[in-house]
């Protein structure tokens, strides 16, 4: 059975140890907290079965919809939007995400 793969696009360390909690052993977690690091990711690899994305990595303004854009264009798997801000995530829906925590 294949391990899934989730990309974390999140610049919150301790978003990333609650992913990490959650599905330790039972999915490969690639963990980025740049939207820089994220566009190398995405630029050399295809095989995510899931992409958990923030709102805003880094800050507090909304930065992420033009890697959302990169993102659908690129991959045919789940991206779920996980800001803690509702408004966000609604913005992020109405851009393209396919989920919302």
């Amino acid at each position: 059975m294949k391990i899934p793969r989730i990309l974390v696009i999140e610049d919150k360390i301790d978003i990333h140890n609650l992913f990490l909690g959650q599905v330790a052993g039972r999915a490969d977690m690639v963990l980025v907290a740049t939207i820089e690091y994220a566009e190398k990711i995405i630029g050399r690899e295809n095989d995510f079965d899931a992409i958990a994305l923030d709102g805003c990595v880094p800050g507090d303004e909304i930065n992420t919809l033009p890697l959302l854009k990169k993102l659908l264009d690129k991959f045919c798997c789940p991206i779920i939007a996980i800001s803690s801000s509702k408004w966000y995530n609604k913005e992020l829906i109405e851009a393209g995400c396919t989920h919302s925590l």
